[in-house]
């Protein structure tokens, strides 16, 4: 999660997991709205970089100088990724169901290394290196530039897999931004569950659209 997390989500409640491997050696960074106990047996680090920023002009973004995501985004990959289990929930009643990551138990680390107003190619850097120091076994970064291509290199080296989002826009083809050889890129796809609205028109008739949510 590069871009932070936010700890009470439900989708990264410890219960039933286990302590992390006795290889992990990763830490839990305080900071604003950030305590080390928000770190958990499914987030079991989290570091922020801000050393490469104006810390002036992230407070005044409203950003939070910590591991805390701010407009979440970094929740959604962490969740995305690697999501605890959760049941009964819906989009405002629509698509109810079980949210979970690809992999819900693993564990989570988090080095937020982007910010609202952009990515720094040297904190990006600090945070592979960190994370190949703390124990990682896999990297998914949500990354649509080349900005982070040349430190993944150094984490597929070490022999870490690095998952990249695609950044495909579509509908038109050859839009995808990650295509470095030595990334795992994931492009946008369709979902298993439709999002109905009804439409009345001035005439009175209505409609039943799908909308989608991305």
């Amino acid at each position: 999660a590069e871009k932070g997390i936010w700890p009470e989500s439900p989708s990264f409640d410890d219960t039933g997991y286990a302590p992390p491997a006795a290889k992990w050696k990763g830490i839990c960074q305080s900071g604003m709205s950030f305590r080390a106990k928000s770190c958990n047996r499914k987030i079991i680090g989290a570091r922020w970089y801000a050393d490469d920023f104006n810390k002036s002009q992230l407070e005044a973004a409203g950003e939070f100088l910590s591991p805390r995501d701010f407009d979440g985004h970094g929740t959604h990959v962490a969740s995305t990724a690697a999501g605890s289990v959760v049941r009964n929930v819906s989009f405002y009643g629509l698509a109810s169901g079980i949210a979970q990551g690809g992999a819900p138990k693993a564990h989570i680390a988090v080095y937020k290394a982007c910010w609202s107003i952009g990515c720094s190619e040297a904190t990006i850097f600090k945070a592979i290196d960190d994370a190949i120091h703390d124990g990682v076994d896999v990297l998914s970064l949500s990354i649509l530039s080349p900005t982070g291509h040349t430190p993944a290199f150094h984490a597929v080296m070490k022999g870490i897999p690095v998952i990249y989002a695609a950044g495909n826009d579509g509908p038109y083809t050859q839009t995808v931004n990650s295509v470095a050889p030595w990334l795992l890129t994931v492009a946008a796809s369709t979902m298993d569950r439709l999002f109905p609205t009804v439409v009345t028109l001035g005439d009175g008739q209505t409609l039943v659209v799908f909308s989608s949510v991305y």
